[in-house]
């Protein structure tokens, strides 16, 4: 990517390079863009990988595991180490409380170190710690017995014997069955013990042997005998199940029961090594001459260490659940799951019971593929469908054509004839891209769209029905597909049948040709669509049938139905299951812009956005019912939420925090369902991701987060004196009271709610609430240029070099397209404005439910404010004085507003007071609001600011 070649050098150029979307003529940014779309990751990824490599070489390009995302408790190591310690001491004893091992630890720590030494953390923290370092030594959640076998774990390695041929190794063990069975000398129940002989290299039962209550050391020894001189097979076992003579082939044979019966139970082997544990019968002296007698080495297993035998306590686990617990008289693993008197349904003798698990054993048991059973050596069955060529090994990419179906006549010009015509154009050429429009401008490598072939026709053959896929092939090939599903499947299969898994059928080739052209045909239906809104109409109807078996579908879980899949098809499947999955899943993986991009950390987005959102957004989101009344309470935070989890893997529970605010993820939940329902709000989950994108992308000029945490425990932002001497001025009666100025500082500064504040600031009552949001909207100019005025010194009090108040800005070619339920803020004008609040209160959904009902049609069209705040209204509509004249009333000691008198010269009390000469006037400042500004002299001694 960085020269076109792989070695870094024209002079040792492979055959093929460079490639043409890597030529070192082209652009940097250009050769970046091929590599996104190859790969599948973001352009900040591949650049950190870059100067990794330029920095480290190949070794900077490792994966390097990353700190988990909970934070490290902030905790002295000293107190960390001793807490630890407590713990270790408390593994050989009875489980005890949290409580108990803290104030143990503070206690050791003070006899330790001293009091007033070390720092003892809160009971909060002192809990988390006790969290943390539950991973490293659990003690609280398992079991005592659980939390022994983790603490006797060896530090490095585990180590075992590793069996390289039959016989090598022996493994003996006994348990106690969880079935009871009738003793046949004193026809009484009672307790039955199971003791087997295992082959480590093959995974073979050589001896069994049930016993009554307890096992003794010569029935370890029958099993033993066993192993050299297998029992006869049942009479009654079907064929496979038997085992022959050792050393006689049964084929020159004329009468196998000539020789000695119908065949054996299991097979014959010389054991070499015996590996028992340490119970009484397994280191008697009777079983020890036996094997020194035999010419047999005894390898004892650790104490108390279950997995150096861990096939054998496998099988044991593997016999109760396949077996034992379908038999009369079960009693279940342990007290807590038995039922209230299972001995009295014992139904079997103990010759009885050996005789069903030995038959168990070789019928069912010694059939069944183990997943240790692996020999390097010996290639996967079944990884390509048609035969090697000349004996000979096979190539690395095969294909046989699918229309290689004698019996079979397709109709030309076809789904499976051009799906055929499709695959050899692709194959003709493997290295190249794959340019199928559902991947993009840049294609993707062949490698990866036969693989989301491959998983889309495994999908197809396991889930599909033949009424699913009429459209693709004839009758015949729909029975032929039909009978390769439902037959058993052959030798060459990549799974047996009694797998347990789900897709019983390979997402490599099957051995039948009619199922490999059905499976390939839909699976390039999906792949061959436009985009990925087409290949998830077309990938739909799949998807259901996948669901509707029983398989769970979830965005994050898509990857595990079908295996690998490709940024791309994984997309795909996610949009093709948007209708069915919660809203919060479909802002999580941005399904509504139909995004490839998988859920990463954007934590980092809290501090962009304020507790509610930004009025502009808040009245384009907001839904309303059709009496103006919202849909939700406190709307505009619950979208602030929303944004957040936008393409975020935040928890619901943990994003309204990070944004500031009170509302639950109850509440979120329930209004991103809300409009999932509603026709109007078809694109606000839309409109969402794209704000959240904008704010990835772009950032934001102010630091919500910083704000909120410096203001939010203030409860004061302007001296009251100041406030009074400016009311004065302005108003004769009816002044605002100054916990609305306060209300007002707090909102503007941290666009949080005024019921986020302060408990001293923050409005109690419904009255309280109302008069704040009518302070709000019918401020005077002057009043806003004071509160303006104070915010800005309050910021540069600070250190805070950002704009007052700032709103995200998005193009409207990205919006046109786009159903929202509120009004767009630049079609607003101040005549409307001032019809949706003539007087009394005002709200979001009050200005959109006038907009949605009188329309801009019936309001004189005037020039609309630059930004959607609030604005200052006249304080009385006769006269209709410009709002910028309250400044100039001021200086000019003029009446304020009309009706109000001038204040008397003689009455030192309506004199306004004298403005100190250092002060100078106050240079007028920006306002990011859009309010009209006045310049305002405040009246105020620097002291009083």
């Amino acid at each position: 990517m960085l020269t076109g070649y792989r070695s870094g050098t024209s002079h040792l150029a492979l055959p093929g390079e460079p490639r043409p979307e890597y030529t070192p003529e082209l652009s940097a940014e250009t050769r970046y863009a091929a590599k996104i779309v190859e790969l599948g990751i973001g352009l900040r990824t591949l650049k950190r990988w870059i100067a990794e490599f330029r920095s480290h070489g190949e070794a900077g390009l490792a994966p390097k595991k990353g700190p988990g995302r909970t934070q490290k408790v902030a905790v002295d190591d000293r107190w960390s180490e001793t807490a630890l310690e407590v713990m270790v001491e408390h593994t050989g004893e009875s489980k005890p409380s949290r409580t108990m091992v803290i104030e143990r630890t503070r206690a050791r720590v003070i006899a330790r170190y001293g009091p007033d030494v070390v720092p003892q953390p809160s009971r909060a923290s002192a809990f988390r710690l006790l969290a943390e370092l539950e991973r490293r030594h659990p003690l609280f959640r398992l079991g005592t017995k659980r939390n022994r076998d983790i603490a006797d774990r060896p530090d490095g390695a585990y180590g075992k014997l590793r069996p390289t041929r039959p016989g090598e190794y022996l493994l003996m063990d006994s348990t106690r069955l969880d079935v009871f069975a009738f003793d046949p000398v004193t026809p009484r129940w009672v307790q039955a013990e199971l003791s087997i002989g295992m082959d480590w290299y093959t995974r073979c039962i050589t001896g069994i042997r049930v016993t009554p209550v307890s096992t003794k050391a010569v029935d370890v020894s029958a099993v033993l005998y066993q192993a050299f001189r297998p029992r006869p097979a049942g009479r009654d076992w079907p064929r496979h199940a038997v085992w022959p003579e050792h050393g006689i082939p049964r084929s020159v044979l004329v009468d196998v029961d000539a020789v000695d019966g119908p065949g054996l139970a299991g097979p014959a082997m010389v054991p070499e090594t015996l590996v028992v544990d340490h119970g009484k019968v397994y280191v008697s002296e009777y079983l020890t001459s036996v094997c020194r007698r035999m010419g047999m080495s005894i390898q004892p297993a650790r104490l108390r260490t279950g997995r150096d035998k861990g096939p054998v306590e496998r099988f044991f686990r593997t016999l109760r659940e396949d077996l034992l617990q379908a038999l009369p008289g079960y009693k279940g693993p342990d007290i807590h799951g038995r039922g209230e008197r299972p001995e009295t349904e014992a139904f079997f003798y103990l010759d009885e019971l050996e005789a069903i698990i030995r038959e168990w054993v070789a019928v069912v048991y010694h059939h069944r593929p183990h997943s240790g059973l692996v020999d390097p050596g010996v290639p996967r069955p079944g990884l390509c469908s048609s035969a090697a060529v000349a004996s000979g090994p096979r190539p690395r990419r095969c294909h046989h054509p699918l229309t290689d179906a004698p019996v079979l006549t397709l109709t030309p010009g076809g789904a499976l004839e051009e799906t055929q015509r499709l695959i050899d154009t692709a194959l003709a050429a493997p290295d190249r891209m794959a340019r199928w429009p559902l991947y993009g401008t840049g294609g993707m490598p062949l490698r990866t769209a036969l693989r989301d072939l491959k998983s889309l026709g495994a999908l197809v053959l396991n889930h599909a029905t033949n009424a699913n896929l009429r459209f693709l092939a004839p009758d015949e090939v729909l029975e032929r597909l039909e009978q390769y599903r439902t037959n058993p499947l052959s030798p060459r299969s990549q799974r047996h049948p009694d797998t347990r898994r789900s897709n019983v059928h390979s997402y490599y080739a099957p051995d039948d040709a009619a199922a490999t052209a059905v499976a390939t045909a839909a699976g390039l239906r999906i792949l061959c669509a436009a985009d990925i809104p087409a290949a998830a109409d077309a990938a739909r109807w799949l998807t259901e049938r996948v669901a509707s078996s029983g398989r769970p579908l979830y965005p994050a879980g898509v990857v595990s139905v079908s295996g690998t899949l490709s940024p791309v098809l994984e997309a795909t499947l996610r949009c093709s299951r948007e209708t069915q999955i919660m809203p919060v899943y479909r802002l999580r993986h941005r399904t509504a812009v139909h995004s490839t991009r998988p859920p990463t950390n954007h934590d980092s987005r809290a501090s962009m956005l304020p507790a509610a959102l930004w009025p502009e957004w808040a009245l384009r989101l907001s839904p309303h019912h059709p009496n103006g009344r919202p849909m939700a309470k406190r709307t505009d935070e619950l979208l602030a939420v929303a944004c957040l989890l936008a393409g975020n893997t935040t928890s619901i529970q943990a994003a309204p925090r990070l944004t500031g605010t009170t509302v639950t993820a109850h509440n979120v939940s329930t209004l991103l369902a809300g409009l999932t329902r509603r026709s109007d709000c078809a694109d606000l989950l839309h409109a969402l991701i794209l704000l959240a994108d904008h704010l990835d992308q772009h950032g934001a000029p102010i630091d919500y987060a910083r704000r909120r945490a410096l203001f939010t425990t203030q409860a004061r932002f302007i001296d009251p004196r100041c406030w009074s001497d400016l009311q004065r001025r302005l108003r004769s009666t009816h002044a605002p009271n100054i916990a609305h100025a306060q209300r007002w500082i707090f909102h503007t500064l941290t666009g949080s709610p005024p019921h986020l504040a302060h408990p001293a600031l923050a409005p109690v009552a419904g009255a309280q609430r109302q008069q704040y949001q009518r302070f709000r909207w019918r401020i005077l100019p002057a009043e806003a240029e004071l509160l303006t005025h104070t915010t800005h010194a309050l910021l540069d009090e600070h250190g805070i070099d950002e704009p007052l108040q700032w709103t995200p800005q998005l193009s409207a070619r990205a919006l046109r397209h786009l159903v929202l339920p509120g009004p767009a803020p630049d079609s607003i004008t101040v005549a409307q404005l001032q019809q949706a609040v003539p007087r009394g209160d005002f709200s979001i959904a009050q200005l959109a439910h006038t907009q949605h009902h009188h329309g801009p049609r019936h309001l004189p069209v005037v020039p609309a404010p630059r930004r959607l705040e609030p604005t200052p209204v006249p304080p009385d509509p006769v006269h209709r004085q410009p709002h910028r004249a309250v400044a100039h009333l001021i200086r000019r000691r003029s009446p304020v507003a009309p009706g109000h008198r001038r204040p008397r010269r003689n009455n030192p009390r309506h004199r306004p007071p004298r403005i100190p000469q250092e002060l100078g006037p106050v240079a007028p400042r920006r306002v990011l609001s859009g309010a009209p500004s006045a310049e305002v002299i405040c009246p105020c001694p620097p002291a009083h600011r």
